[in-house]
């Protein structure tokens, strides 16, 4: 899946925080 790979990417530079991750992977698998 294209934007969970985006998603780890931006987890492994640590541009999201993980509240924002949780809301972002809620939105997506909704």
């Amino acid at each position: 899946m294209r934007l969970f790979e985006v998603v780890k990417k931006e987890k492994h530079r640590s541009s999201f925080t993980n509240y924002e991750l949780e809301k972002l992977k809620s939105t997506v698998f909704h």
